[in-house]
């Protein structure tokens, strides 16, 4: 999956944050939880707007995402 890409470098970082605005859910949540993987802290506004995401799923993956790019 998504989650397993390690460091994706700027263009799959670039692609992951284009994918948080995917109309699948589970897509949007895959892409907020590699972002966190990806260690990037420049995607945390991107995961701050999905805490109104309609998914909980999504709003889950995005939070769990911040708290790792705060660390």
């Amino acid at each position: 999956g998504l989650w397993r890409m390690g460091d994706v470098g700027p263009a799959g970082r670039t692609a992951l944050t284009v994918a948080l605005r995917d109309r699948s859910g589970p897509v949007r949540a895959a892409a907020a939880w590699s972002l966190g993987e990806a260690g990037d802290a420049s995607a945390i506004p991107a995961l701050e707007a999905l805490r109104a995401d309609k998914e909980l799923l999504v709003r889950n993956a995005a939070a769990a995402a911040r708290r790792r790019l705060e660390r």
